[in-house]
């Protein structure tokens, strides 16, 4: 027997072992008459203290981590849990905002178009209402226009949730609902910003948010509109951030035992990537030192303009950004979900969720990148959850099949992207590479808009049309042992069917096309031990497969005509343990977590990376009443690649970008930039991960009462980032400070808002080892913000 079939025969012996595991929970669903869930959900709640106002991770139970309802003490997995009321007070609209509540999440730049964060070192996905949206790593703003709560889970998915793109973890977002009793508006308007030195500039978002019971506790809807005409501080270059949004849901319960929710959302939205300052130094990071000067076009086949010889230097301004003013990001985005469960008993639920959604993408920068991408994902998941009393104990069964279809047409240019030529402290703001860099411009095919790309065959692998099926088989079981003792496992199978095409060919004849079938297997296995009603200590084990997808939108690659198996294989392996208490009454949560994870990540010149994080995460919240509450996060967090090589884009070394002498600490070494996928890399070895803190610790506090003045103090301190992977520039460790001060009436609240109130000159990176060398962002300067509130 040869070894690869001795590989598929165990794949083929994991898959039986699923199937013969699912066809007895279908017998014990037609004999088990208890009613006694494994898995109750207590009164966690404050005395006098509704759900609508508790921000304790305890007031509501949560679906997003083994898909059956649970308490998080009944949850063993890392989680944070963004409550309606902590969402409402805090006014949050961004993912910065969001991820201060959670440890191991944090805010890089992504080109200065916040997309999504990065949790445990790794990109996060984004899921809705238990659903995993599209790919979105350097795509769309999510909107908080349709947004009721936010799950934070750190790690990945597990068995029902089965493979993604990242497994460092995932945002669920939950949707507004109908309330089904009473009629409710609210009316928000949000203002702002006053920055001193006269860098001011006005953005504004309002919002109506409407809930209308239709048949008392049968059926009703809800409508939210959120419109936001904004200026940036980069308005010099053009920059604006627009959008319109809007969502519509219902829920519909036509007899007992069948309840029918909808949701929809349509938004446009021109939010622009800002890319941030070029040509990081240590000297730019300490002291705002910029080196000016443009790069020679020195011309030639596949040679980029090697080197800059600075010309002095200068102190960056708030409003320096590498946008042009004709650069554009446009997008339309429409999703629609409907969930639909059956509860005929008590013990016996099935569900249904339909999720469909379609993006169409259009973004350009002269310097010169440019991507026309249509996304369309489509799934729908059977769910069967069963809990009863056989053998000897409780017993949860969660089970159920998933059919997933993925589509991306991707068109891109990044052929003439160097970030480094351009000073961007002159004017004009107009970074065109065609004008400034004509000797050494290559010309692209004519595709969608009549822009110029570069297709599959002309070595860009990020321009394909790719189609993707995901069949996922899953099974999850729960039972008690004994003493208070569960254990929870579960298991996967995915099988994957792959058509990719070059849809912009040079020959014309014959495009680049390959298709193939691929299998995943993984699963989970936790033991949790409660040994009262107040506290947990759980282990998990987790076992998953990522898929390796585009930047710009998942799409699959295509090389020398084919896709890379090792697409399919970017394996996780998470040890988790923790504990979780409540004390006083539950008014105060604390939950300490400990973790260790290993990955493997396809590098962008083929092969993988071996990456290990571990750390530890507290968090803590304590609420004594309706009016105040306090909360903390700690995370210490070490991350290396391991005998790794990471991709660095134009070479290994910042100094590398001068002439001979120059520069930073004048020690331009003249080698120029490598064109990728170039030379001059740095070797396998442990690198640390630039960009990521050792230490995070975020804390706040709100005072709000019905009626009266209060107040709200947040910030968050980050120790010492590396800025590439030779250390040759690093982010000290930073602080940032806000407060805000309001008034309120039972009908009416107004706020003004004090962001970075000590004017921190902050820096953020960009995210990724990709541009280490050649972009930074920086955070906002102080500024000033007005919210108003009206209650109908």
């Amino acid at each position: 027997m040869t070894k690869r079939k001795y590989r598929i025969e165990n794949k083929l012996w994991a898959l039986g072992l699923i199937i013969s595991f699912y066809l007895p929970g279908l017998v014990v669903a037609q004999e088990s008459g208890s009613d006694e869930p494994i898995h109750t959900l207590d009164e966690y709640i404050v005395e006098g203290l509704s759900y609508e106002d508790s921000i304790n991770p305890l007031g509501r139970s949560v679906t997003s981590l083994f898909g059956s309802e649970r308490n998080i003490l009944n949850s063993p997995r890392g989680i944070t849990l963004i409550n309606e009321a902590l969402l409402r007070d805090q006014g949050i609209e961004t993912v910065e905002e969001t991820v201060l509540f959670s440890p191991s999440a944090f805010a890089p730049s992504r080109f200065g178009n916040l997309t999504t964060p990065t949790i445990r070192g790794d990109i996060a996905e984004t899921y809705l209402n238990g659903q995993r949206r599209s790919a979105n790593i350097n795509g769309i703003q999510p909107g908080f226009n349709n947004v009721e709560s936010i799950d934070i889970v750190r790690g990945p998915g597990s068995s029902v949730y089965g493979s993604s793109f990242y497994s460092g973890g995932y945002l669920n977002y939950v949707t507004k609902q109908p309330n089904l009793n009473d009629f409710l508006m609210n009316i928000h308007m949000r203002f702002g910003s006053w920055v001193p030195e006269s860098n001011t500039y006005f953005s504004s978002l309002w919002r109506i948010d409407i809930n209308q019971p239709v048949v008392e506790d049968i059926l009703g809807w809800r409508l939210s509109y959120t419109g936001q005409e904004n200026e940036t501080i980069f308005n010099a270059n053009g920059a604006r951030n627009d959008r319109q949004d809007i969502h519509l849901a219902s829920t519909w319960k036509p007899y007992k035992g069948l309840k029918i929710d909808f949701n929809s959302q349509y938004s446009w939205q021109a939010i622009p990537q800002l890319l941030g300052v070029n040509r990081p130094s240590q000297e730019l990071i300490d002291h705002g030192i910029y080196y000016t000067g443009n790069v020679d076009d020195i011309g030639g086949p596949f040679i980029g303009p090697w080197f800059l010889t600075p010309d002095g230097t200068t102190s960056i301004r708030p409003t320096d950004t590498l946008y042009s003013d004709n650069d554009f990001s446009n997008a339309n985005v429409f999703h629609a979900q409907l969930i639909t469960t059956v509860n005929e008993e008590d013990n016996l639920v099935f569900t249904n969720r339909t999720f469909l959604e379609y993006i169409n993408r259009r973004r350009f920068h002269e310097l010169e990148y440019i991507e026309y991408v249509n996304q369309i994902t489509w799934e729908s998941r059977f769910e069967f959850n069963l809990n009863g009393d056989w053998g000897r104990g409780k017993h949860e069964v969660f089970s159920g099949i998933t059919f997933r279809y993925e589509e991306r047409e991707n068109y891109i240019n990044f052929f003439n992207e160097y970030f480094f030529n351009f000073d961007i402290t002159g004017l004009p703001t107009d970074f065109n590479i065609s004008e400034q860099f004509s000797q050494t411009y290559f010309l692209g095919l004519p595709g969608p808009g009549g822009r110029p790309f570069f297709g599959s065959e002309m070595f860009s692998p990020e321009t394909t049309h790719s189609k993707l099926w995901d069949i996922g088989v899953f099974w999850q079981h729960e039972l008690e042992l004994k003493n208070n003792l569960h254990l929870l496992y579960g298991l996967r199978g995915d099988f994957f069917f792959v058509d990719v095409t070059d849809p912009l060919p040079d020959s014309k004849v014959d495009p680049w096309h390959d298709n193939h079938n691929y299998h995943q297997f993984g699963g989970h296995l936790s033991l949790y031990y409660k040994p009262n009603t107040s506290s947990t200590f759980y282990f998990t084990y987790n076992s998953s497969q990522a898929v390796n997808g585009s930047m710009t939108g998942g799409g699959i690659f295509l090389f020398d005509s084919q896709i890379d198996r090792n697409d399919f294989d970017n394996r996780s392996i998470l040890y988790e343990g923790g504990v979780r208490f409540s004390f006083y009454d539950h008014k105060i949560f604390l939950g300490l977590t400990s973790f260790s994870q290993d990955r493997k990540k396809v590098e962008f010149r083929g092969g993988k990376n071996d990456i290990r994080v571990q750390g530890f995460e507290l968090e803590s919240v304590y609420q004594p009443n309706r009016d105040f509450y306090f909360y903390t996060n700690l995370t210490f967090t070490e991350g290396h690649y391991q005998q790794s090589a990471p991709f660095q884009l134009g070479g290994r070394s910042i100094f590398d970008l001068y002439a001979l002498g120059t520069g930073p600490a004048n020690s331009g070494t003249g080698l120029g930039y490598e064109s990728f996928p170039g030379a001059n890399q740095a070797p396998p070895a442990d690198w640390r991960i630039p960009g990521m803190s050792r230490w995070m610790f975020n804390a706040g506090c709100s005072y709000r009462p019905t009626s009266g003045l209060g107040f709200r103090i947040w910030g968050n301190i980050k120790s010492k980032q590396l800025g590439n992977l030779d250390a040759e520039f690093y982010f000290p460790t930073q602080f940032s400070l806000n407060t805000s001060v309001s008034y309120s009436k039972p009908k009416w609240k107004a706020e003004i808002t004090l962001n970075n109130v000590t004017d921190e000159k902050n820096w953020i990176h960009n995210g990724d080892t990709f541009v280490n060398n050649l972009l930074v962002s920086r955070e906002l300067p102080f500024r000033l913000e007005g919210r108003f509130d009206l209650f109908f």
